[in-house]
Parts: C-alpha cells; sequence; structure tokens
C-alpha cells in the first residue's frame, strides 16, 4: 500500500513546439513568482515571462499557488518548476494529493490521470508521468502510456 501522499506530475516537451498559454493559468492567483535563472527582479506579468522564455536558451522559473484547476477540481499548496534547456522543456507540479478535492485516493489519482492526458493533448507536450515524491523507475502511478506499478498499490 502506497502510504505517502505527495506526488510529483511532470510535462516534457519541446520548446519549439509547445503552446505555452498555460502560463497564463498558472500565473492566476500566484503566490510567488521567481525566477532562479536568469536572475531577475523584474515584473512577472506573463508577457515579460514569455519574452524571457523565448530569449533564453536555459530558464528556470518557480511558482507556487494555491489555484491549480484540475478539471473543476481545485488543489492548492502547489509548486510548480518550469524549466527550458534548450529545446528541451519540462514542468513540474508538486503537491500533496489530499489537496485535491474529493475523498477516495485512487479516484483522485484517475482524475489526475485524466487531466494529464488533456493537458500534454492541449498544450502539446511528448510526455507526463505522475509519481510519488522522489521517485525511482518504478514509482510511478501512470504515465502517457497507462496506468503504472503504483497504481494497483494504492489504498482506497
Amino acid at each position: 500500500m502506497v502510504t505517502s501522499t505527495l506526488i510529483e506530475i511532470i510535462f516534457k516537451g519541446v520548446f519549439s513546439t509547445l503552446n505555452i498559454s498555460f502560463l497564463s493559468e498558472l500565473l492566476f492567483g500566484a503566490k510567488e513568482i521567481r525566477f532562479n535563472l536568469p536572475e531577475l527582479s523584474s515584473s512577472y506579468e506573463l508577457e515579460t515571462i514569455i519574452k524571457i522564455f523565448n530569449l533564453n536558451s536555459y530558464v528556470d522559473l518557480v511558482i507556487t499557488t494555491d489555484k491549480l484547476n484540475v478539471n473543476g477540481r481545485d488543489v492548492k499548496n502547489v509548486f510548480v518548476n518550469i524549466g527550458r534547456n534548450d529545446d528541451d522543456f519540462d514542468l513540474l507540479f508538486y503537491f500533496d494529493i489530499k489537496d485535491l478535492d474529493g475523498n477516495n485516493y485512487k479516484l483522485k489519482v484517475d482524475h489526475l490521470k485524466t487531466w494529464a492526458n488533456n493537458f500534454c493533448d492541449r498544450y502539446n507536450f511528448n510526455y507526463f508521468i505522475g509519481q510519488m515524491d522522489n521517485a525511482n523507475d518504478e514509482e510511478y502511478y501512470f504515465d502517457s502510456n497507462g496506468i503504472g506499478p503504483l497504481y494497483d498499490k494504492i489504498g482506497r
């Protein structure tokens, strides 16, 4: 049985083919926005952030929010890390699955998988994975290919 309720949902894609309009949703209601690289203390308006991603081959952006909408359900206390390394692009959502509205753990994971699949398609990511915090290769609930080894170990 899985005991940790901390989850990471990671999306991977190619910057030149992504639809980065998801940034506007993440910025709405953000508690904190900061660039680790390049180090900036300027405005964090959407246009500025998009410009920074377009002008730099390496970017590390951190957002914390209480307003992540997962198919109509809110998630609070979400840490978001967005990274660009040349044309590789990674987006990480990190939160406690207890902070997703709903009562049943397995149904929450199912809901997250559906949301991740739709998010991946909508914004043109190549791959996604939902895994426990600090997971190894076999400790994931789901990915773009279906359910993972941890899925059947989820208690209700």
